[in-house]
């Protein structure tokens, strides 16, 4: 939960760092159909992300096991994992 509390931060941190000069950023980004992750939807149906330069092509995920080995082989950017990348 903390993990997801920081990833939450850092999200709207970048949402509120954004450029309207500056290219638009791709991340690959894994989700979990959770409430835990309302910030990152609000985020999306508010249109912080496109208005801050960034886009997000997301994968949905059953569990963090299939979030980490698309971290580990690079088919992902980011995602909630309880686990570290080797």
């Amino acid at each position: 939960m903390k993990r997801l509390a920081l990833l939450s931060l850092a999200v709207i941190n970048l949402v509120g760092c954004g450029d309207g000069g500056r290219p638009q950023v791709t991340l690959r980004t894994g989700v979990l159909q959770a409430q835990d992750y309302l910030p990152y939807f609000v985020m999306q149906d508010q249109g912080f992300d496109k208005r801050n330069g960034l886009r997000f092509v997301e994968q949905t995920f059953q569990g963090g096991a299939a979030v980490l080995a698309g971290l580990a082989d690079g088919s992902l950017d980011a995602g909630p994992t309880a686990g570290s990348v080797p």
